[in-house]
């Protein structure tokens, strides 16, 4: 799973490039998915889920955890798969 990061600012969004030195993503349960050297792809490694925390690592708040933001990685045993596959066009 390949993960970015937008922002919204000043009503405009943007996105960041990660893995920055103000952003990084982490993820929580290492036996269900690692991120990989580049710091934006996580890889399955075990049925399950977990959660792929975004860090502001200039973020200093002693409630941290209240204000993280994150998303839930399941990790399932594919039930099914479909291929496309398309003309090509010239």
């Amino acid at each position: 799973m390949s993960y970015r990061l937008e922002l919204v600012r000043h009503g405009r969004q943007e996105q960041m490039l990660l893995p920055s030195e103000q952003y990084q993503l982490e993820v929580e349960n290492l036996s269900i998915g690692s991120l990989q050297t580049d710091g934006v792809i996580v890889e399955a490694l075990a049925v399950g889920k977990t959660r792929v925390i975004l860090r502001d690592m200039n973020a200093v708040d002693s409630d941290e955890e209240s204000r993280t933001t994150s998303a839930i990685l399941r990790v399932a045993n594919p039930a099914a798969l479909e291929i496309s596959v398309l003309p090509h066009k010239r």
